[in-house]
């Protein structure tokens, strides 16, 4: 029923990540080669979305500033619990020009300049700059790696969070480049430790449709009602559907006095016509689309722990929890980072997200984008696979 095969060449249509495909040398990179590095996808979107589009082009001309609708919030609602289990108010509604957008709106509207913002490392990058972006300081509460997977250093938390210079945690859940879905329990110790000493906590769930088969995740506000009161949740279509484009976001706040003091410099508000109709459809006739993507996502999650267990043995892969980002561990290549960087873009022809960009503790790793045709990953391996071998780093078959 749905398209997750064609392909479009999105250089003609100045797609970032497409024309941000560039060897060090300024040499072309080849038609066919596809990015696995910015998140988000190379799947059509639902002909739902599409079809919204246009009923937008057709009757919401002319294209002047918008406000939300009453459908536009309810679309929200619904979502948030039917998928959720998550009952808000309307207005606890604050629609922003993207999540990282808000996340800086929210360390301006919170924090005074000198305290310090803590951030879950390595993580997603846009967090380092969100973090001091106030006169602020980035406070790194490091996730503890245990050889395939990572867990939350409590005790450092603990101390980062009773410094009471240390005002906010910005939470990314699921966490982003990891793919680790937190657990009901690690949330709810999260939640009591920023209650106990006064921390506000900003959790970016931009990701958190995107749940692979076996695994749970739980909003963070719906822990506890004290933690909806101490806490703004960070809320988008754009990664679940592929409407990054449309830079459209629900900052959803429950706390009247935080709603207030966040909407306070915020300035001018409006979204952009067709970000409200593509939100609408997705939520209220997307859910068919969003669960044959998971289907998808899926089997190139098996694909990808099949053949990286068969030619790269000493590479270790991350259980992929949440989001379609693969997180690799190549340090046993004994490559450094700018050869990784190298083997990758240079000679395999491989535009990935690489593990440094997240931090000094992602060196050595490779984000890999997954929301692609399969065959588009299979493409990219072997090309990886051809450039291992050339060097020596795995064996020929």
């Amino acid at each position: 029923m749905y398209d997750f095969t064609t392909v479009k060449n999105r250089r003609l249509n100045g797609a970032s990540k497409w024309t941000g495909m560039k060897k060090a040398d300024g040499t072309p990179v080849r038609e066919d080669i596809v990015p696995l590095s910015v998140a988000d996808m190379e799947f059509v979107n639902a002909p739902e979305i599409v079809a919204a589009m246009h009923r937008c082009a057709d009757e919401m001309t002319p294209y002047g500033y918008q406000n939300v609708t009453e459908g536009y919030l309810d679309a929200v609602v619904y979502w948030l619990k039917h998928r959720h289990q998550w009952t808000i108010d309307p207005e606890w509604i604050v629609i922003s020009q993207g999540v990282v957008k808000a996340l800086n709106q929210a360390v301006k509207a919170f924090t005074k300049p000198g305290e310090g913002v803590v951030i879950m490392t390595p993580v997603y990058y846009p967090f380092y700059s969100a973090a001091a972006c106030n006169g602020t300081h980035v406070v790194e509460n490091p996730l503890i790696l245990c050889e395939d997977h990572y867990e939350i250093d409590f005790e450092d938390l603990k101390l980062k969070l009773a410094d009471p210079m240390n005002t906010m945690l910005i939470l990314c859940t699921p966490h982003n480049p990891i793919g680790k879905v937190f657990s009901y329990e690690e949330l709810k110790q999260i939640g009591e430790l920023a209650l106990k000493y006064g921390v506000l906590i900003v959790a970016d769930e931009i990701h958190n449709d995107l749940i692979m088969p076996g695994f749970t995740h739980t909003m963070f506000p719906t822990i506890d009602k004290a933690f909806e009161e101490n806490c703004i949740v960070c809320t988008s279509p754009s990664k679940t559907f592929n409407l990054a484009g449309m830079s459209n976001a629900n900052i959803i706040i429950p706390n009247q006095a935080l709603r207030e003091q966040y909407l306070k410099d915020a300035g001018f508000i409006h979204i952009n016509p067709f970000a409200l109709a593509s939100c609408v459809a997705a939520y209220r006739e997307g859910e068919a689309w969003l669960s044959a993507l998971i289907e998808v996502l899926s089997e190139n999650v098996r694909f990808m722990n099949e053949y990286i267990k068969q030619y790269f043995p000493k590479a270790i892969v991350h259980e992929l929890q949440g989001t379609y980002l693969l997180w690799v561990d190549f340090r046993a290549y004994d490559l450094n980072k700018d050869e990784l960087e190298h083997l990758m873009r240079e000679e395999a022809d491989l535009f990935l997200d690489e593990g440094y960009l997240f931090g000094k503790a992602g060196e050595g790793f490779e984000r890999i984008n997954l929301a692609v045709p399969t065959q588009i990953l299979k493409d990219a391996m072997a090309r990886m696979r051809q450039v291992f071998i050339k060097h020596s780093l795995i064996e020929a078959e």
